[in-house]
């Protein structure tokens, strides 16, 4: 898990660092983070591991996103950098989504009923008993 997620983030930086070079990104033009805002999508793609997906599915990414997260969670070992990077991947893929720049597989799925809306069968009241139970007769009678 962790050396995927290493490999998958030591690609992403190379692809930045070129994309900063090919964009004119040395100097004082800012480096790598001068031009261009935020993540691009083939990092975001790298990062999640579905890089190479021609239409990834919505929950494949949200079950990545959610695996990433807890793996490189502070208290479990990882850091809050990667975490981050998790997080902010995940958004941009679905800024793409939006920007019609990626398609996905929207794979509905039946979203929860909301708890105000759950009707519980009601149970029928127990009803006392109708005989004396029985005498227990091995029992000495004071």
């Amino acid at each position: 898990g962790g050396q995927i997620l290493g490999r998958a983030f030591v690609q992403a930086w190379k692809e930045a660092s070129k994309n900063a070079a090919k964009n004119g990104g040395g100097g004082g033009s800012g480096g790598m983070f001068g031009r261009q805002k935020g993540m691009s999508l083939t990092e975001a793609q790298k990062i999640l591991g579905i890089d190479g997906m021609e239409k990834p599915a919505m929950s494949l990414i949200e079950k990545k996103h959610e695996h990433l997260f807890k793996v490189n969670s502070p208290g479990k070992g990882g850091s809050f950098y990667l975490q981050s990077k998790v997080v902010r991947a995940k958004e941009r893929l679905e800024f793409a989504v939006k920007q019609k720049e990626l398609e996905v597989d929207m794979d509905v799925r039946p979203s929860p009923i909301p708890e105000s809306e759950v009707v519980m069968e009601e149970e029928e009241p127990k009803k006392p008993p109708t005989e004396d139970p029985p005498a227990d007769d091995s029992k000495p009678k004071p």
